[in-house]
């Protein structure tokens, strides 16, 4: 009798279920002849939701915005590349400085070009500065640049500043001297 009645319910569900397979794929071949009839009679242009839209082709339209949200992203990136370089300029004049002469500002330009999103607060007095200063001092800044560029003393074009190599580099290179030496 259980076998009778599970057979019962399970071919009412099967009904139910082409029913509903049915109904889905009457309802995409409606929506794709008025979208072919729309298209038809617009020419081009859109019509949705009883909104008509004339004054220029959806292409078009389209190009147009990609090409703003281009311009959009090359901003924002120009923004991002002018702040990094001008925190890399103030790193620079850090450096040139003996560390014992750094002023609280100075520690603090330091901080932000090494600042890590789990770093705590930042210290009030310019010995705590200093104290959480010689905890990160040896770290590496988060944002790595490649090259960026100081004016020249003798022109005033842009020069590269030469880089350190990275960590593994400079790893590799102090086994090689390492090994010289042993052998």
């Amino acid at each position: 009798m259980a076998d009778i009645l599970d057979f019962l319910s399970s071919e009412r569900d099967n009904k139910e279920a082409r029913r509903r397979a049915l109904d889905r794929k009457l309802q995409s071949e409606n929506a794709i002849a008025s979208f072919d009839r729309t298209k038809k009679l617009t020419t081009g242009k859109i019509v949705a939701i009883g909104t008509h839209c004339l004054n220029k082709d959806v292409t078009q339209h389209q190009i147009e915005y990609i090409k703003i949200k281009k311009e959009e992203g090359q901003q924002r990136n120009d923004r991002k590349r002018k702040a990094q370089n001008e925190m890399c300029l103030k790193v620079a004049e850090c450096k040139s400085i003996d560390e014992s002469m750094w002023t609280a500002k100075h520690l603090k330009t330091m901080f932000t070009y090494k600042k890590h999103k789990e770093d705590p607060s930042l210290a009030k007095t310019l010995t705590a500065l200093k104290d959480q200063w010689n905890e990160r001092r040896n770290r590496l800044s988060p944002t790595y640049t490649p090259e960026y560029y100081l004016p020249s003393t003798i022109t005033d074009e842009l020069q590269p500043l030469p880089l350190p190599p990275p960590p593994a580099a400079a790893a590799i290179f102090d086994n090689d001297n390492g090994n010289d030496s042993a052998e």
